[in-house]
């Protein structure tokens, strides 16, 4: 059934009737957050997420975090780094760089042994983009926080 209610809400996304999307979402959502089927909560979180980051950035931002907790429960390195990327850049966005960063940090060392350079460099970018933000000085003083938690 929740395949069936993700799949009307991106046929709904797809038409622009966002209302109707995040209502079926959420029933796809809620019915594997009864079955704990961490998969589909995963993908239909990182969806409402998705759909709801232009008005509703609170709301987009639990179900971001509720995907990488989902994702850390399935042990899947590459949905950890996704929804860790994907808070990042809400945080990026937000111009809260140290916790952007911080959610970047963590996720090249999740990863920098099992991505490709061209993968990693996508991250880096990401990284330097806030070093550029922070200065080199503020930047070195968050790195050497976030290196020794």
């Amino acid at each position: 059934l929740s395949p069936a209610y993700s799949n009307i809400a991106t046929l709904y996304q797809e038409k622009n009737d966002i209302n109707s999307a995040v209502k079926n979402y959420l029933k796809a959502y809620n019915i594997d957050k009864q079955n704990h089927n961490y998969d589909g909560m995963y993908y239909t979180a990182t969806k409402l997420a998705s759909v709801l980051m232009r008005q509703y950035p609170e709301k987009a931002i639990k179900y971001l975090n509720t995907a990488l907790e989902s994702a850390k429960f399935l042990n899947d390195t590459f949905c950890i780094a996704s929804a860790g990327l994907e808070i990042g850049d809400f945080y990026y966005n937000k111009k809260q760089n140290e916790t952007a960063l911080k959610y970047y940090f963590d996720t090249y060392e999740l990863v920098k042994n099992e991505f490709s350079k061209d993968n990693l460099d996508k991250i880096q970018v990401r990284i330097n983009d806030i070093k550029f933000r922070l200065g080199d000085d503020t930047f070195e003083t968050v790195m050497n926080t976030l290196k020794n938690k």
